[in-house]
């Protein structure tokens, strides 16, 4: 981001906003990092199971993206760093987005990624039902996010070398060494159409103080967050940013990105016209994709995993297996397919309750070499948003058990396609004597 009156933000680089602006959406934010590059983007996250972002950073018509480290660091968390698992995701991973084909969100920026484990909070989508639009005689003359104040957030580049005209300053570029998360404020101008739908924007004045800000190279996917009733909500995605030229004659021949609070003296980069004081581009804009205009697609996607998050365990347990078409014997000790585990043991593994033949035992336990013990442990990714514990247990005469320990861990590896997390463990038993091991799985 690239901030009006100053070259540095310490306060405003990853680090939470505070005062006024605390909890304005920063704590919603996660960062992608690709697979490929290491390139890092933001997104927000909207549900206890899904994020939103830009579809331009990655990923193309065939489902194919190379991202696949979702974290959130300690500086937004507040705490240890958050690791997320994309559902359905590969290597590279080749998932289907979640976009509603009914044409709510086909022509728009906007993109829905979901994860197996379990986000802690997530942000409110802003809604002009609160603020409608204005209407006359079928026109919209007032958009619901007209003139409203907001904080946004992103993971691009920071202030860079002066934007001069004949000795005069008229902006910044950005600086494409300083890639970090920052949030800044700016307040809505107005709404214009695209090829991809409604896009809110600003303009870069100057006249909100140090953090006003203006979006730069690499800050899409962060997020527009406008306080309403009291919370601040998402509004929009970073979509892009205006483009200029320091002159003709060919189109784009020279063009660059600033954030430019006087623009006479500039072309204006698509079209190669000359601004004067005065003319639409003689302040830069920052866009971002209309979050309100696809509200109710969004909802189609995210309203089932906010209305699981506040069952109780066994109730998130029973609403999981009757995704799977289990009309009765939803609960943890049912075994509807009749394949010998239960539910419980079907929810840790992330098997079929439905289907005798997708079946895969929690704890398998050989003896690879004599005088030791391997244990092979299947379990969710999502341990801690189902609430399972899991501990492995043995017994010489199975009544009296206790906790196995003095175990090694020799590999620990995640599957983002079937959502589990394989470990095994070895074990050198302090004496040869019988000895029988459970796996045991509480909610």
């Amino acid at each position: 981001m690239i901030f009006f009156d100053a070259a540095s933000m310490p306060a405003n680089t990853e680090t939470a906003p505070t005062g006024p602006y605390a909890n304005s959406g920063w704590q919603f934010q996660i960062v992608t990092t690709r697979q490929n590059g290491g390139e890092q983007y933001l997104g927000t996250i909207i549900s206890p199971k899904h994020y939103l972002t830009a579809a331009h950073l990655g990923l193309g018509s065939s489902g194919t993206m190379d991202r696949e480290i979702i974290t959130q660091p300690s500086y937004i968390s507040g705490g240890a760093e958050k690791v997320f698992t994309i559902r359905n995701g590969g290597n590279p991973q080749t998932i289907q987005w979640l976009d509603p084909d009914d044409g709510m969100m086909k022509n728009t920026d906007l993109r829905v990624f979901e994860i197996w484990e379990t986000f802690p909070s997530y942000a409110e989508l802003y809604s002009q039902s609160g603020s409608p639009d204005v209407e006359v005689a079928g026109d919209i003359i007032s958009f619901a996010e007209d003139g409203e104040g907001f904080v946004m957030t992103g993971y691009g580049d920071g202030r860079g070398a002066t934007v001069t005209v004949s000795g005069v300053t008229k902006g910044w570029l950005g600086n494409a060494a300083d890639r970090k998360a920052r949030w800044g404020r700016n307040i809505v101008d107005g709404v214009t159409t695209s090829s991809q739908g409604l896009l809110l924007y600003c303009d870069f004045d100057g006249t909100l103080g140090q953090s006003e800000c203006q979006a730069a190279n690499k800050d899409s996917g962060g997020g527009w967050f406008i306080k309403d009733g009291g919370t601040w909500k998402i509004a929009g995605i970073n979509f892009a940013v205006d483009s200029y030229e320091y002159g003709p004659p060919n189109p784009n021949s020279n063009g660059f990105r600033a954030a430019i609070y006087d623009g006479a003296g500039l072309y204006y980069g698509p079209s190669d016209d000359l601004i004067t004081p005065g003319s639409p581009y003689a302040k830069s804009h920052t866009y971002a994709s209309r979050v309100s205009e696809h509200e109710a697609a969004l909802d189609a996607i995210i309203q089932s995993a906010k209305d699981t998050a506040p069952l109780p365990p066994e109730g998130r347990l029973g609403d999981w297996a009757t995704g799977y078409g289990v009309a009765s014997e939803t609960d943890p000790e049912d075994d509807p397919d009749k394949d010998g585990l239960t539910n419980l043991e079907e929810y840790l593994t992330e098997s079929d309750p439905s289907d005798f033949q997708i079946r895969r035992s929690p704890l398998v336990v050989e003896t690879p070499v004599v005088g030791t013990r391997q244990f092979t442990l299947i379990e969710t990714l999502d341990l801690v948003g189902r609430g399972i514990t899991t501990i492995l247990q043995q017994s010489t005469d199975l009544i009296t058990w206790t906790t196995v320990t003095g175990t090694t861990e020799d590999s620990n590896d995640s599957d983002p396609v079937l959502g589990v997390r394989t470990r095994v463990l070895s074990l050198t038993p302090v004496s040869n004597d019988e000895v029988y091991y459970r796996l045991k799985v509480e909610l």
